[in-house]
């Protein structure tokens, strides 16, 4: 960009941030300051940006538990899904099983699950979370997180004799 012709005068020169973009350069208004007198020349005034980063991912119900989302298997709603590193939080999977961190500034994240009681683990393999570097633009999809609830055996007696051997799923 450039302005000719200007007259004597302070000026301001600012660009307008777009959704989803911060400024890095010059400064975090994102704005020049001028005074403009007789044979003003000022060059290399350059605004630099940065697209924010998302990382999502799913949540299902590994019933096989092979860690690979087979058709069938369901999503699993309500979970929570820890983010740490420069920017830090946590969010529920929605009725897809779906989630998403937006707004991330550049750096490595950790995207990890908070574990509920009688379930375990079957995606990713460990240590059990994502480590995501976020540039300007990242978009990382697929981070996704299987679980099962592990098969429980339940022998019931009478006396010395074996009844019944049930297997149970909860």
């Amino acid at each position: 960009y450039q302005f000719n012709g200007l007259l004597y005068g302070d000026y301001k020169v600012n660009e307008t941030i777009q959704a989803g973009w911060i400024c890095t350069t010059p400064n975090a208004a994102g704005e020049y300051l001028f005074h403009v007198d007789s044979g003003f020349l000022d060059l290399d005034n350059d605004f630099g940006n940065f697209k924010l980063g998302k990382i999502s991912g799913h949540k299902w119900n590994d019933l096989d538990g092979d860690g690979v989302w087979d058709g069938g298997e369901p999503a699993l709603s309500g979970w929570n899904i820890t983010l740490s590193g420069p920017v830090s939080g946590w969010v529920l999977t929605d009725v897809n099983g779906y989630y998403e961190f937006t707004g991330l500034t550049v750096g490595t994240y950790t995207v990890g699950e908070k574990l509920q009681a009688d379930w375990i683990q079957t995606w990713p393999s460990a240590p059990g979370t994502y480590s995501i570097p976020v540039t300007s633009g990242t978009d990382s999809k697929d981070n996704d997180f299987g679980n099962q609830r592990p098969v429980k055996f339940v022998k019931e007696f009478s006396g010395s004799q074996v009844h019944e051997c049930r297997r149970l799923r909860h």
